[in-house]
């Protein structure tokens, strides 16, 4: 699409970068909500309709308005924007200290928080808390996952410590070997920032810059191809951060048109028959090794975080209390949230939903863990999360000047 005015950013003027926080925090709520109904409402997740609890779960499972429980969408949201922000400051500053700085403490940054999650799993799987795999045989949920081949593992300490120390950045994120099963994503995480900072390095002031992307891109995706798309993510929200003063702008017509194909990509489903047009693609997308869900949901997150970058109404929407609030506390919420559904949500359910009916009780369910998670996830943000933030750039800074006495870095500044 050819835009009708193509706007630059004033070079002296910084972005605000609200709305990141916005996206953050909305993609959390994403995640949750995809935790949420595959647990207590299958059929709209996979759209089975013989493990259907009510007649709307397949009707939604088949409408294009899912984008706001599709997780895979989600979790390119997030990384998309995590190749946005830990590359932006530098790209601004041009201060090379700022990458050094950032890749010196991601491991301590991720771990801790991580840490304290798979330990908080492990105890309720050690005390027999988790009650996700008697539920999801009652209610369907086994379809969606095997809940019943999971969360075998031992709790003891040198399974917890490699767990900690090893899998969250390095493992090969199998479900089998996690104790929570959302640091699947963790590795990609490590893996993706560390992508970003050599781009970042190697971009800021070439002339050569998509050449560097394509060779940086081509290096890491032949490492892990399983990951390829989500590395890809990573990548070319740096890309915006590079070029976010330059980037073209659209009128308001054009932003409309936009948002609704990023909201309707995000709500991509290969079996929904709002998208059956587009599995055409599917064959194409197989040989290049990419799933067809997830690319369209990556799409979908560049769209988003590209509109509000550019456009003012997009970006003051994301920047709302409410979205920045659940940005603040979005690593902790999307650390807890799944062991807490996977315990005190699948409980309730158990407990009381032949009484009372199952999806009032599964209402209730939501709302119960929603009042547990929200004040659990603020708490941890306050101590665990930022615990991990102060002493991982502590450590950071003080890594940073012995390598330069050593001259095994060289700073740069713009």
């Amino acid at each position: 699409m050819i835009p009708l005015e193509a706007k630059k950013a004033e070079f002296g003027s910084p972005l605000r970068v609200e709305f990141v926080d916005g996206l953050r925090g909305t993609a959390a709520l994403i995640v949750l909500l995809w935790h949420v109904i595959a647990v207590f409402s299958p059929a709209a997740a996979n759209g089975v309709s013989s493990i259907s609890h009510s007649s709307w779960e397949v009707f939604l499972f088949h409408s294009p308005i899912t984008f706001f429980y599709k997780g895979s969408f989600a979790v390119c949201l997030f990384f998309v924007l995590s190749g946005f922000i830990l590359t932006l400051s530098f790209f601004e500053a041009g201060d090379s200290s700022i990458i050094y700085i950032r890749a010196l403490s991601r491991y301590t940054r991720l771990v801790i928080p991580a840490g304290f999650s798979s330990l908080f799993a492990a105890l309720l799987i050690n005390f027999n808390l988790y009650y996700i795999q008697e539920l999801s045989l009652l209610n369907g949920a086994n379809q969606v996952l095997d809940y019943t081949n999971l969360f075998k593992l031992p709790v003891d300490i040198t399974h917890l410590l490699k767990s900690v120390l090893l899998d969250v950045c390095f493992g090969n994120s199998e479900f089998s070997e996690l104790y929570n099963l959302v640091l699947w994503t963790m590795p990609v995480e490590f893996l993706g920032s560390i992508l970003v900072f050599i781009f970042s390095l190697s971009a800021y002031k070439s002339k050569f810059s998509l050449i560097n992307i394509v060779v940086i891109a081509f290096f890491f995706l032949i490492i892990n191809k399983r990951f390829e798309i989500f590395l890809l993510s990573f990548l070319i929200g740096a890309t915006l951060a590079r070029f976010h003063r330059s980037l073209p702008r659209f009128n308001s017509i054009q932003v409309s048109s936009l948002l609704l194909v990023s909201l309707y990509l995000g709500g991509f489903g290969e079996s929904s028959k709002s998208y059956a047009y587009l599995t055409v693609l599917k064959p194409l997308l197989l040989r290049l090794n990419l799933d067809i869900n997830v690319f369209m949901h990556f799409l979908a997150s560049v769209i988003m975080l590209y509109l509000a970058i550019t456009s003012e109404s997009i970006g003051s929407f994301f920047s709302k209390r409410f979205f920045v609030y659940f940005g603040f506390i979005s690593f902790p919420l999307y650390l807890i949230h799944q062991p807490l559904v996977n315990s005190l949500s699948s409980w309730i359910i158990l407990r009381w939903g032949s009484t009372f009916g199952y999806n009032l009780v599964c209402l209730v369910s939501f709302l119960i863990l929603v009042a547990v998670a929200i004040p659990f996830a603020h708490l941890m943000k306050i101590t665990i999360d930022d615990f991990a933030t102060h002493w991982s750039k502590t450590i950071a800074k003080k890594l940073l000047i012995l390598l330069k006495k050593s001259y095994i870095i060289r700073l740069s500044r713009g």
